[in-house]
């Protein structure tokens, strides 16, 4: 989807990137710059995909590193899971 796409699809469903960046605590700024391609984030993505109803694959089909599954939900589960599978 492009940015203008999005923006209709946010109001159509009664959210706004306003509201995505003060639910992530994030700026305005840095929710449109994904929007609009210009930076990424995956959490970004996903709240933006969230707000406008579909699939991040649908909304963000040109970024393959957004359709991948996150395997771990923090930095500690992470390290804690790798740390039993190599001194095990």
């Amino acid at each position: 989807m492009d940015f203008d796409s999005i923006k209709q699809a946010l109001q159509n469903n009664g959210c706004s990137f306003a509201i995505i960046a003060r639910a992530l605590n994030k700026s305005h700024a840095s929710i449109r710059q994904v929007a609009t391609r210009q930076n990424t984030s995956k959490k970004i993505a996903q709240a933006i995909s969230i707000g406008v109803g579909k699939p991040i694959k649908e909304v963000f089909p040109e970024n393959p590193a957004y359709h991948i599954e996150n395997r771990f939900e923090n930095k500690a589960e992470q390290e804690a899971y790798w740390h039993k599978q190599l001194v095990s």
